[in-house]
């Protein structure tokens, strides 16, 4: 455990600098893989602990923003950011799936639909938020002018 937060502490450091646009990018990119791992790994244990899980989409994308949300909050969580951060990207990740399950479940959407619908919608907002100025202060260089 004390390895894991040697790292975070070494990664923490480095995410209070600015980020440039590619680092934000990487980052993104890291958070991306993340989240496939989240499915990729988390996906298999879902089978084992929830055997009867009837194929629904609306289960399906539950069970899918959990594993892809657990995921990127640790990778986030290793690479220093802070809990306003973590929340944030959480909330843009399950926001539009959110949003669209009501629609679903109305029977205006296909199970497809809601799960590309949500995937696109949660890509963007991704997008946004980690492309958008920082917020930030900055430090002047010049003294007393």
């Amino acid at each position: 455990m004390s390895d894991l937060l040697s790292i975070r502490a070494a990664r923490r450091s480095r995410a209070r600098l600015p980020h440039g646009l590619g680092q934000r990018g990487r980052h993104f990119a890291e958070m991306v893989v993340a989240m496939l791992v989240g499915m990729a790994v988390l996906g298999p244990l879902w089978r084992l602990a929830w055997p009867g899980r009837p194929p629904r989409a609306d289960l399906d994308v539950a069970v899918m923003v959990l594993d892809m949300t657990v995921a990127m909050v640790a990778w986030m969580w290793l690479c220093g950011h802070d809990r306003g951060a973590i929340t944030l990207m959480s909330a843009v990740m399950v926001l539009p799936f959110a949003v669209l399950l009501p629609a679903y479940w109305a029977r205006w959407l296909s199970g497809d639909a809601l799960m590309t619908g949500g995937h696109v919608a949660m890509l963007g907002l991704m997008a946004v938020v980690s492309f958008r100025p920082s917020r930030r202060p900055t430090v002047s260089t010049s003294q007393g002018e």
